[in-house]
Order: structure tokens, then sequence, then C-alpha cells
């Protein structure tokens, strides 16, 4: 191999992505984490996947769950990835939030949550892929996506914010 994994990393940074917040409902307690890692799989049917790092804190939380609540943040909304992005801090507080019909905590105020169950789990590496079933979609805000690139969340008008995001 002729890279390091600091060279891969920033390779794949120049590819911009969408940034959500996955969440779930573990021991009782919500639980959510920020991903770029979101991807449109099939339309027939509905299936989109997301990886998560398995060393990540909450990654029990996420393994062991069934169901999860995809929101979809929008480019306002660069504080509460940062915070769902932080292993060790409550992203929680002061965030009021309702619970789906599955036990999954919903944020409100996303463009959107895609409402899925998940169908299969696969090894990737360091990662785990997890390939979901979407049950039902929740249209949110009508605004632009929270986008990140390059280390960095890309605002309209070319206006960049530091983003902590780790799948």
């Amino acid at each position: 191999m002729t890279f390091t994994e600091k060279d891969f990393r920033k390779m794949m940074g120049r590819f911009p992505t969408g940034v959500a917040i996955v969440t779930t409902l573990y021991r009782d307690k919500p639980v959510g984490i920020t991903i770029n890692t979101l991807t449109s799989v099939s339309l027939a049917p509905p299936l989109v996947l997301f990886c998560l790092g398995k060393a990540r804190v909450l990654f029990p939380a996420f393994f062991d769950s069934t169901h999860f609540a995809i929101h979809i943040l929008s480019a306002d909304q660069h504080t509460l990835s940062n915070a769902f992005a932080q292993p060790f801090e409550n992203p929680w507080e002061g965030v009021n939030y309702d619970l789906s019909s599955t036990g999954c905590p919903l944020i409100p105020n996303t463009l959107g949550i895609l409402h899925c169950r998940r169908d299969k789990r696969f090894n990737g590496g360091d990662h785990v892929i997890f390939l979901n079933h979407i049950e039902n979609i929740q249209w949110g805000e009508d605004k632009h996506p929270l986008i990140y690139n390059q280390g960095a969340y890309g605002l309209p008008l070319g206006q960049a914010i530091q983003a902590d995001i780790l799948a």
C-alpha cells in the first residue's frame, strides 16, 4: 500500500456529504449519533445504509437496536450535529423530542426523518454497515441541507464552520 490511513481520510474528505443524526432507544434511554455515511441503496424496496465505527462509545446501542430514526439536518443545525458527534457529552440536554411508535427519539425541525427497521448488518473493516428498510418518511423543514466537506460544514455563500463528525 502506497498511501496511509490519513491520506485515505483526506481524499474521502474531498467528497461532500450530507449530515444526519441517527437515533434509537437503548436501555430505555435516548441515544443519537452524527453520521455522514448515509446512502440510498434501493427504491423498491426502499433501503438506506449508514456505517458506524466499531470503536464508537455508542456502537453497542446501535448494534443491538432493530429500529432507527435518521434525521436529515439543515444548514443551520451544525451546533446540533456537533453535539451528537461528541461521545462523552449529553447531546439531549435542551433538545425537546418525541418518541416514534417504535421508540426512537424524534428530533424536531430537521429536513425530514426516515423511520427505519434494520434489515441486515455487514462487517466493513473497522465499521459495521447497517442496511435499513424505510418504513415511513416524515417531511420536515424546507431549507438547505447541512453539507460536510474537508473537515468543515459547507454553508450557503461559501461559509464554513468547523465540524466534529466521526462515523
